[in-house]
Order: C-alpha cells, then sequence, then structure tokens
C-alpha cells in the first residue's frame, strides 16, 4: 500500500513599479505526507502472536520457517513500513530592470527543509524455526533423522530457534536550508548579436538532525571510530546503554566532533559554488543563426545518500539476538553450550516456548565480531558535485518549409561522488609473495582493521561528455512532416553512472571470490589489491576505473514522419472521385516512428587478463558451430574460444585474453603460482607452492573498450478520421509495432566472445504485434 498526499500552498505577487522594473514576490510552503507499507503496519502484531517487541513498534514481524532437509522455505513478511514527512517553506524574489541595451534580472531564492523519514529495519522482529524440536534423533550421526521434522509445526507450537528485534533510530528529523542568488544582464550589443552574462551563487547548508542522532564513523590511527556533532556525547543520542556497551566491547569508540577538530554538524559547508553563465546569440543572415553559451552548475549530495548510511551506521544501531538453544547444557553429558543437540534429545522447557522465549534488550546484548557494515565519509574534504556544460549551435532555414539544426554539447564533471576501496582484504596472492606464508582462511584476517567492512566515499570523482547532434526537420505542409536526429555520444566517467547509489561494494567481497572491476563505477583499488603491489598514487588508482559509460550508445539516430496519402477529392489520384468513393479513399493517413543505435560498450569478463587487442573489425568475424550442436555463433570479439569449436564461415581469431595461471603445475587455470620460501615450508605444512586465487584483485587491463551489437525498429501506422455529422468523429487505425519484423541481436558472451545466433536465443525485442482500434468521439 503506498499513499503520497501534496499539499502546495503559494503566493505570487507582481507589481510593476516603473515602465522599466518589474518585481515577481513568491512565498510558498509544500507538505507531503507519504507512507509505504501495509494497512497492517499499525497493528501491535507481535503482541497477538506472542513474538517479542522489546521496542513497542507496530507492523508485522517477519517470520520463516524452514522444512527437515530444507525441501520448504516458508516466508512470511510485510517489508518495513517507512513513512517520509517532507515540508518546505520557500521564498523567492526576482527584478526585472530594463536600461536602454541592457535587461538585467536579479533575485534571490531562500528554502528550508524539513523531511521527517522513518526508517525502522524490522524493529518489531525478525524470527525463525528449524525442524529440531519436531526431529528424530539419530545416534549413529549424533544429529537428525533426516526428514522427520517440520519448522512449520514448531511455529504452530511456538517453538523459536532464532528471535531478533533490530534497535534503530526511527524517525530521522533532518534538516537543511538553502540560499541563493543570482543576476543576470542581456546585451542587445547589435541587430545581429546579443549577449546573456550571468553569475548565481548556491549556499546549502549540510544536513542536520532536529535530535543530532547522526554519526560519522572517521578513521583515527588506523581504528575505526564514531563522531557525534558538536559537543554532544554519544550517551545524549538516546541508545540503549546495552548497545552502546556491546559496541564498546568489539573495539569500536566515539568522541565529539569538536574534540576531534571535525566541523560542528560533521560535513563541511561549501561557501564557494559560483556558477557564472555565458551565452551568445549571432544572426549570421536571414536565415542561419548561430548560439553558444557556457555555465557551471553544482548538485548538492542527494539525502537518500546520506540516509542510506546513517540509518546502518553504529552504534545507535544493534541487532538483539536470543538462540535458545545456544545457551542450554545437555542434560547428563559434559556440560558446555551445544548448538542444535538440545531440542533433540529433551523435552522443551516451558521457558523455550513464546512468549517466555523473548529478546532482553537490558543485558547480553553482542555486536558483531567480524563483517560489521560501515559507510565512511570524506566529510573533512567534502564538496559539492559540479558540472561545466558548454556548446556551440547553428541552426540553417532550408527551402520548403525545412530547417536543419547541428549542435556540439561538451560537459565536465568534477567533485562527483566517488566509492574508494578502504580497509579491503588483501588478495591471496599479494598476501603469500609479501609474507611467504599461505594466507589465512578467515578474510577477516586480512584486513588492516579487523572486524570491519566499509563503504568509502569522497568526492573525487569525474566525467567527460562530448555530444555532436544534427537534425532536419520539415514542418506540415502539403501534407508531410518529418523529423530525423543523429546523435554521436563518447562519454567516459569513474563515479557510479546512476549517481544515485551506495550499492557499488568493495573491489573484492573476500579474498578469492571478488569482482575485478568490470565498470566504470568501481570503487577506486587500493595498492594491494593490484598484481605486484605498485606504488600507484590515488589519481593513477582512480584513472583504472575512467571508464566508458555502458549506457549510452554512441551512435543514435531516430526519425518520424506523417504523410497524406494522394487519394480522394483534390488529391493526384482520383481527385474527381464521387462523394462515396472519396469517403472510402480519401483522408488516410500514414505515420512512421524509429529508431537505430549503435551497440552499447562492453567489457571482457574482468576475471580474465586482456593480453592484446580483442576487437575485430565486422568483415572478419568469423561463424562458428560447437560440436553436438547445430546453432551458429558469431565471434564478436577475441575471448576464449570453446574447446571444439569450429569456424564454418571466416577465420577464428587468436584468443586475445586468458586466465590468470599458470598454478603450481604450470597450468593456466585462474590460479596465481606462488613459491614458498624453503624457511616457511614447515609453517605451510610442507608445501613449497601456493595456488593462489586470482580473485580478489583489481584487474588493471582495458575495460569496456568493446562496442556490442547494434539495434533497430520501425512502428507504422495506417488511419483515417471518419467524419459523422457534426457532433461524431471516427477515427480507425491499424498500429503495426516492429512493422518489419526484426529481430535484435543479443551481446556476446563476455568470456568467449561468441554472439548466439540461433533462433531462440536471439532477439531482444519483440515478434511484429499488429492493433486495430476504432474510437468515436462526440
Amino acid at each position: 500500500m503506498r499513499n503520497y498526499e501534496t499539499t502546495n500552498v503559494a503566493v505570487n505577487y507582481t507589481r510593476t513599479i516603473s515602465p522599466n522594473w518589474l518585481n515577481e514576490l513568491l512565498v510558498g510552503v509544500l507538505r507531503e505526507p507519504n507512507h509505504s507499507g501495509t494497512v497492517g503496519d499499525f497493528v501491535d502484531w507481535d503482541s497477538k502472536l506472542g513474538t517479542p517487541n522489546p521496542f513497542g513498534i507496530t507492523g508485522w514481524p517477519t517470520m520463516y520457517a524452514i522444512e527437515s532437509g530444507g525441501n520448504f522455505y516458508g516466508e512470511w513478511d510485510s517489508d518495513n513500513n517507512k513513512q517520509q514527512h517532507l515540508t518546505s517553506e520557500t521564498i523567492e524574489d526576482n527584478v526585472t530592470w530594463t536600461h536602454s541595451r541592457h535587461t538585467f534580472q536579479f533575485g534571490f531564492r531562500g528554502r528550508k527543509e524539513q523531511n521527517n523519514i522513518e526508517e525502522l529495519q524490522q524493529a518489531q522482529g525478525q524470527h525463525e524455526w528449524d525442524p529440531a524440536y519436531t526431529s528424530l534423533y539419530s545416534p549413529q550421526s549424533n544429529g537428525s533423522v533426516p526428514d522427520s521434522g517440520s519448522g512449520f509445526a514448531e511455529l504452530l507450537l511456538g517453538l523459536p530457534d532464532y528471535l531478533s528485534n533490530q534497535y534503530n533510530r526511527g524517525f530521522f528529523y533532518f534538516r537543511q536550508t538553502e540560499i541563493g542568488v543570482y543576476g543576470t544582464d542581456k546585451i542587445k550589443l547589435s541587430p545581429r548579436l546579443t549577449l546573456n552574462l550571468g553569475l548565481r551563487w548556491d549556499d546549502f547548508t549540510p544536513y542536520s538532525e532536529a535530535r543530532n542522532r547522526m554519526v560519522l564513523p572517521y578513521e583515527p590511527d588506523q581504528k575505526f571510530a564514531v563522531l557525534t556533532p558538536g559537543n554532544i556525547p554519544m550517551t545524549a543520542l538516546g541508545a540503549p546503554a546495552s548497545a552502546l556497551a556491546a559496541w564498546a566491547a568489539v573495539g569500536l569508540t566515539w568522541q565529539t566532533a569538536d574534540s576531534a577538530g571535525y566541523p560542528s554538524k560533521l560535513f563541511n559547508q561549501i561557501h564557494h559554488d559560483f556558477g557564472p553563465r555565458l551565452g551568445a546569440a549571432y544572426q549570421l543572415n536571414h536565415n542561419t543563426v548561430i548560439r553558444g553559451s557556457y555555465g557551471i552548475y553544482y548538485v548538492p549530495e542527494p539525502l537518500n545518500l546520506l540516509l542510506q548510511s546513517m540509518r546502518t551506521n553504529p552504534p545507535i544501531n544493534l541487532r538483539y539476538v536470543t538462540n535458545p538453544w545456544l545457551y542450554t547444557n545437555v542434560p547428563g553429558g559434559a556440560s558446555g553450550k551445544y548448538f542444535g543437540l538440545y531440542p533433540l534429545i529433551s523435552a522443551p522447557a516451558s521457558t523455550d516456548y513464546l512468549p517466555p522465549a523473548t529478546v532482553n534488550i537490558n543485558a547480553g546484548a553482542q555486536a558483531p565480531s567480524e563483517g560489521n557494515g560501515v559507510t565512511y565519509w570524506d566529510a573533512k574534504n567534502w564538496n559539492d558535485s559540479r558540472d561545466q556544460t558548454w556548446n556551440l549551435t547553428v541552426e540553417h532555414e532550408l527551402p520548403k518549409h525545412t530547417g536543419m539544426r547541428l549542435s556540439y554539447i561538451g560537459t565536465y564533471g568534477d567533485n562527483l561522488l566517488q566509492n574508494y576501496a578502504l580497509n579491503d582484504p588483501e588478495p591471496d596472492y599479494n598476501y603469500a609473495v609479501r609474507t611467504g606464508l599461505i594466507p589465512p582462511s578467515d578474510t577477516n584476517q586480512l584486513r588492516g582493521v579487523l572486524n570491519w567492512s566499509v563503504i568509502a566515499n569522497n568526492h573525487t570523482g569525474y566525467s567527460r561528455d562530448h555530444s555532436f547532434q544534427a537534425e532536419v526537420h520539415r514542418q506540415f505542409a502539403g501534407g508531410v512532416a518529418f523529423q530525423a536526429f543523429y546523435t554521436f555520444t563518447r562519454q567516459l566517467n569513474t563515479d557510479d553512472p546512476s549517481g544515485s547509489s551506495l550499492s557499488s561494494t568493495s573491489v573484492n567481497g573476500g579474498a578469492g571470490s571478488g569482482s575485478l572491476g568490470g565498470n566504470g563505477g568501481e570503487p577506486v583499488p587500493e595498492n594491494f589489491e593490484i598484481l605486484g603491489e605498485p606504488d600507484l598514487s590515488y589519481a593513477q588508482r582512480e584513472r583504472l576505473i575512467y571508464f566508458n559509460s555502458t549506457t549510452i550508445p554512441p551512435h543514435n539516430v531516430t526519425f518520424n514522419g506523417i504523410y497524406d496519402l494522394p487519394f480522394g477529392k483534390g488529391k493526384y489520384f482520383a481527385r474527381s472521385a464521387s462523394t462515396p468513393l472519396n469517403y472510402l479513399i480519401g483522408g488516410w493517413q500514414v505515420a512512421t516512428i524509429g529508431v537505430w543505435h549503435s551497440g552499447l560498450w562492453m567489457g571482457v569478463n574482468s576475471g580474465l587478463v586482456q593480453t592484446g587487442n580483442v576487437r575485430i573489425s565486422a568483415s572478419q568475424r568469423a561463424t562458428v558451430t560447437r560440436p553436438g550442436s547445430s546453432d551458429k555463433y558469431k565471434q564478436w570479439f577475441a575471448g576464449i574460444t570453446p574447446s571444439g569449436a569450429v569456424a564454418t564461415s571466416g577465420t577464428l581469431a587468436t584468443p586475445m585474453v586468458r586466465e590468470a595461471g599458470p598454478n603450481c603445475e604450470g597450468q593456466y587455470v585462474g590460479q596465481l603460482a606462488v613459491p614458498l620460501p624453503v624457511a616457511n615450508e614447515a609453517a605451510n605444512g610442507g608445501q613449497m607452492c601456493y595456488d593462489a586465487p586470482f580473485g580478489g584483485f583489481y584487474n588493471p587491463a582495458p575495460r569496456d573498450n568493446i562496442i556490442g551489437p547494434g539495434a533497430w525498429n520501425d512502428d507504422f501506422s495506417l488511419y483515417k478520421h471518419f467524419k459523422i455529422g457534426e457532433k461524431f468523429d471516427m477515427r480507425f487505425a491499424a498500429d503495426f509495432f516492429n512493422f518489419t519484423n526484426h529481430p535484435n541481436d543479443n551481446p556476446p558472451n563476455s568470456s568467449s566472445g561468441l554472439q548466439d545466433l540461433s533462433l531462440q536465443n536471439q532477439s531482444l525485442n519483440s515478434p511484429r504485434q499488429i492493433q486495430l482500434s476504432l474510437r468515436l468521439e462526440f
């Protein structure tokens, strides 16, 4: 269920002070109370179900029931209730003054935002029922008899094996103030030349939280700590004492921003967002105009990015967990904590049932000993994202109601939000080479600071965009109108192309199993994540992730048109047709709209190393078959050709990629051989060579350097309006989608380089669809 309401009240007052002075004043208030969730979000379901609810939160808890052998996994989850109440007040004043050849405009804008956002994170509970109490005990395996228990039955009995409630801050009360001042001068230098000169200054306060419940992780002396705003102590933020004690027990410390020398509001406030604007228009002759402009624009940090981190950063965030089995001794056996045996051989105690089985938030809380996630912001060097844009356009009027436009548009973005690797695990290979030892199996031990998995962000990202555009259009005349556009675009960037998510994970999610950096938007790697651990500067490492955008095709053509068919009275054919005949054959129109674009930039599988140029020209691409299959493939780029593949036309290109290899046996199987020093032979269990997985490295080979297959589509319509008297209009239309029934090709496999040409796997678009419609208007 989603409820969205908007109330907007505005008062606009315009006053003409004199023939040359005009003032416009706008005062407005916006209120948007939004809710997403279910109709049951405000019901205390925990009290009805008997499940723990120590924080008194309404809503349905998440419950899992698992059958024996994992044959069934039931989940009852209403998701998280979420409310957002936005209130903003805006005042704007704009003045226009005309004097001689000048038209001056200047004014200001002020806006205050109060954005109250609820983030519950299942404070109402997340619980689990495994098949244990209802399972039979097997002395032979010292475990349960297979397929003998039911988690769902235990849910009905009220015998959980895992109970948890998440402490979090509920509502965040975010606050921000925006001030903007601008001035422009439009100068008519001559009848042919006009200049526009302007300057804008924007000032955005950093987001703050009305109750100071916003914390910022930082890194003093290679240990992660947390800052609170100003001189506000952590104990004043309302977190349970048990939560603070639990985080302190795993080594987390905290102090105030004032004591650490940080900005009182945690983030630097930016006061240098000055944006000059320049524009010019020149009429070269009676049918040609040249226009150009340049401007700088600033974008403050979107609130959603900040919220994603603030709602999960410790220590004002902790899951309280109870495992009813874990702390129970096995009767008649050795004392100790046996997870899983107790419910198999003992009748459940009264305290094992709900509601006595509960979650205690006053004592015994434990923070995770490892794998704690945290979002780190380089707040001292914070900045607003900046875009510089410029363009040059030539417009020319052609004969017969036709015109053309040629444009170049350039953009350079800097100070963009950038993910960078911080405290990632060292790849196994580099660790073995550096120490001469086999790496520990626990990935956490390969981090500089134990127990912390970090998403780090700063404002060092950059992007460049160059675009050439051409347009030809004809106004409707003589029964014909059309438009045709061509665009060439080249965009490269280091930051997340979407620009709206912190979902990018670290360069390697764990030694031996991570991503190697296949697309732009990857985090900037640390030196030890590059093969050989070169001594590269941050700027050099950031250059490694400067890639072509994978979402924008380099070439794009679109067109549309409409044409009156030349049949009927006054037309080329049957110009003298009778009225009944003209009613049938006259007045028909056809229209079309279509698009063609080249393929998107793509890259070789990032688990492979490029040894040369992988591109193959279109005329040299071989057609390939594989043993035991009649399907045909095209070798799009020089990847690793599957064993037994045979070229039926053309010649297979030599692979220009390989796996990491060799391993200790000299084979290329995605391993790296590390000869170990004799002195460490005993420490490594007698091993003299270690097969280190290549995973975890950032692969610096060229990425997103291949253009995939293009695509095109054309839709066509035939239609006619039938007038019935003066009140009725009937429209018949026959619409043909994908008129030519053309299939668009799939992209090639990123490892083999082969593009599947088989009909059942080929088309990315829908087949031709025909739609007939008859519409009556009166």
